[in-house]
């Protein structure tokens, strides 16, 4: 794997510079600069280099997961409304990604594929629907996504 200068002065390199939202986390979450390095899967030394804006060497699947995460772990993820991101995440992952049809997400939210339709277009449904929905298609996204040999 190839590696590269994270150059935190000038942001060269791909224009990677992580120190403000780094930063950001911090001040706006509460996160520490111990929990952020288990969070970003990259050493205390490497971010205290990164927040002191030194070079930091990084390999590119440092960097990537870096670039994946903080700006979630910086804004949080108030940008995007949450049955909005959820209409999304169905819509890239389950549909796109794996051809899940809606009958079957139905199927696995376990509500009758018309409160599916409706809630997917957009649509308010009962709370007993809408917590089916959620819960069991977060569930079933993190199942596939997830691989259960690798510790991140």
């Amino acid at each position: 794997m190839s590696d590269f200068v994270l150059n935190t002065h000038t942001g060269e390199n791909n224009n990677v510079n992580f120190r403000a939202e780094i930063l950001n986390a911090i001040r706006s979450f509460e996160i520490s600069q111990e929990q952020l390095s288990g969070l970003l899967s990259v050493s205390s030394e490497k971010l205290e280099k990164i927040l002191n804006n030194e070079d930091v060497h990084l390999d590119l699947s440092e960097e990537r997961l870096i670039d994946y995460r903080i700006s979630f772990l910086s804004e949080g993820f108030s940008i995007v409304e949450p049955l909005a991101r959820l209409r999304m995440i169905i819509d890239s992952v389950l549909i796109d990604r794996y051809s899940f049809s809606h009958e079957s997400l139905a199927k696995y939210s376990n509500v009758p594929f018309e409160v599916f339709e409706h809630f997917y277009n957009g649509g308010d449904v009962e709370k007993k629907y809408l917590v089916n929905i959620c819960v069991h298609l977060q569930m079933l996204v993190f199942v596939l996504t997830n691989n259960p040999n690798n510790n991140d």
